[in-house]
């Protein structure tokens, strides 16, 4: 009796772990003709620069599509608990830099091999190298780039749990960075345009 006891719970926690344990759904990354250009040099003062993207903040995450409760806009004189802010700011060369923390959105780079969408997590260097009075170069570097990849139940094929990748950085959210710098100056339109993965190219 007690043996069939045994049995039938070694039974059940089988079924459990079997239901619990999800088989990971694999992700893709998408072909990109090429990739954007994360680089720009705009007709403006590195000041006049760093007060256009503190202002419109806001513009920047809309461009990006940032989920609501998301991204966080910081500068050397913000105090940061982050180890990988504080190495930003730390070299004097980014003294004048920003960072925009902590985007989350969809990625349109990496999807499920159901072709479902995944969620991009990022955070985006803007580091500034005055050129003259009037001229800034403005490059976007991007810090621990990763996607978060459901799994599913085996059974049921229901979503489970979620595991995080570190992915490489798809230039298409670096650009359209640049981008809405171009646009709040007016320029955007002498911008090269946005590439984007051959599936998406509409």
């Amino acid at each position: 009796m007690k043996y069939l006891a045994r049995h039938q719970i070694s039974l059940i926690l089988l079924i459990v772990i079997f239901f619990l344990i999800g088989c990971n759904v694999k992700y893709v990354c998408l072909n990109m003709p090429k990739n954007n250009i994360t680089t720009y040099e705009y007709p403006i003062n590195i000041v006049d620069l760093r007060k256009l993207i503190i202002d419109n903040f806001n513009l920047f995450k809309n461009e990006l599509q940032c989920s609501e409760f998301y991204g966080k806009l910081y500068e050397k004189d913000t105090i940061v608990n982050k180890t990988i802010l504080r190495k930003v700011f730390a070299e004097d060369k980014n003294k004048y830099d920003l960072v925009f923390d902590g985007y989350a959105g969809h990625s349109q780079l990496y999807i499920t091999t159901q072709g479902e969408k995944i969620s991009y997590f990022a955070s985006f260097h803007i580091h500034f190298e005055v050129i003259n009075d009037n001229k800034t170069k403005t490059e976007i570097k991007t810090l621990n780039p990763r996607i978060d990849v459901p799994t599913n139940f085996f059974i049921t094929h229901a979503p489970g749990f979620y595991k995080m990748y570190n992915v490489e950085p798809s230039t298409i959210e670096e650009y359209k960075i640049l981008l809405t710098i171009g646009k709040l100056l007016g320029i955007e339109n002498n911008m090269p345009p946005i590439i984007l993965p051959e599936s998406q190219i509409q």
